[in-house]
């Protein structure tokens, strides 16, 4: 992939100076263990400075790992859904729904209102409310869709599990950057580096793609804009309300699709949607109950947000663009784009978030 030298210095700041200086808080940061799984989570804190993140992020490496959309693994995509459900929701405080918060910054509107369409079409207006806090997060491992979700900390991004944990290499992706409203190189809002990643341990022990592949990271309070709530704004979520929901919008940042060139996503560098409503991903089968979209988007959108209430001004997360059906060989088989139920797991994760 070809990306222009202006949007990667863009992407840099420039220099490491204008990294550092543009981006989070840069005191150092002990490496430190995989901290024990509380409550079916499993967290990972940051083992890297600010300084070392952007000694990393060589223009090479950036080069690539925009070029390298993730997906989950073929095998775990293509094998039949298996494995026990978690157990039934149960109450969980933090898990009742919490609304979006627009940020006190200029530029809102540009909320999305086009019909409902199966073939994804660009935003519109990605640097204003509520678009701005969908971005695009980059690891060592390649790239993901990410959006910003409201929680006690102000400071945290709602993404999927494969995105964070590398299940090919056992071990959690690093060196996270996530660039809200990024668009063709341009980073309106800065880059934001993470303090931890919080993943459900279903996903890290087997890769279940139907109840545990979605995750989630807090990020360090950024040296000019503070918390990125603030910033941006953010997205309420509303877990266990079932896979049929109305009037959705799908957010991210895909690099290929289904039955469309490549050209259509021009490499990823633009943040695209899809609007429709979503139905039951294993109908028939009361254990599985993913949700699933009509929607072409493909490698690069994982991560990003399935939301509803947006023409409501109500807007709630309520999964995230996980995997597609696919053929032997990796071609995508139809225009389904599922997400993980979001229900008993994604209550516990917000809720270790929230602790």
């Amino acid at each position: 992939m070809h990306v222009p030298t202006t949007a990667l210095t863009r992407l840099c700041g420039g220099t490491l100076a204008g990294f550092l200086a543009l981006g989070a808080l840069t005191a150092p940061v002990a490496a430190s263990p995989v901290r024990a799984a509380v409550g079916g989570i499993t967290v990972q804190e940051a083992q890297h400075s600010a300084q070392e993140v952007a000694e990393y992020w060589t223009p090479a490496r950036l080069k690539w790992a925009l070029a390298h959309p993730v997906d989950v693994p073929a095998g775990e995509a293509a094998a039949a859904v298996t494995g026990s459900p978690p157990p039934p929701d149960r109450a969980v405080t933090s898990a009742e729904p919490a609304t979006a918060i627009p940020s006190g910054a200029p530029g809102a509107g540009g909320a999305l209102l086009a019909p409902s369409h199966s073939r994804s079409a660009r935003v519109p207006y990605s640097a204003s409310w509520p678009n701005r806090v969908i971005g695009k997060l980059v690891h060592s491992g390649g790239n993901c869709s990410a959006a910003v979700v409201t929680s006690r900390w102000k400071n945290t991004i709602w993404t999927a599990g494969h995105c964070l944990y590398n299940r090919s290499t056992k071990k959690f992706n690093t060196h996270f950057v996530f660039y809200p409203a990024y668009k063709d190189g341009q980073t309106p809002w800065g880059h934001w580096l993470h303090a931890r990643a919080h993943v459900p341990t279903d996903y890290i022990r087997g890769g279940d793609i139907r109840f545990s592949d979605m995750g989630a990271l807090v990020l360090k309070k950024h040296s000019r804009y503070g918390d990125i709530e603030s910033a941006v704004g953010a997205f309420g979520y509303k877990f266990g309300s079932g896979p049929k929901q109305s009037d959705l919008r799908s957010y991210g940042y895909p690099l290929h699709g289904y039955a469309r060139p490549d050209r259509d996503f021009a490499r990823g560098q633009y943040m695209m949607f899809c609007r429709g409503n979503s139905v039951d991903g294993g109908p028939g089968n009361p254990r599985d109950q993913r949700l699933r979209m009509a929607c072409d988007m493909g490698g690069g959108a994982s991560g990003g947000p399935m939301v509803a209430g947006v023409s409501s001004g109500r807007m709630y997360i309520v999964g995230v663009n996980g995997h597609r059906n696919i053929k032997p060989g990796g071609a995508y088989r139809d225009i389904g784009l599922y997400s993980s139920e979001h229900g008993t797991l994604a209550k516990a994760l917000i809720a270790n978030i929230n602790r």
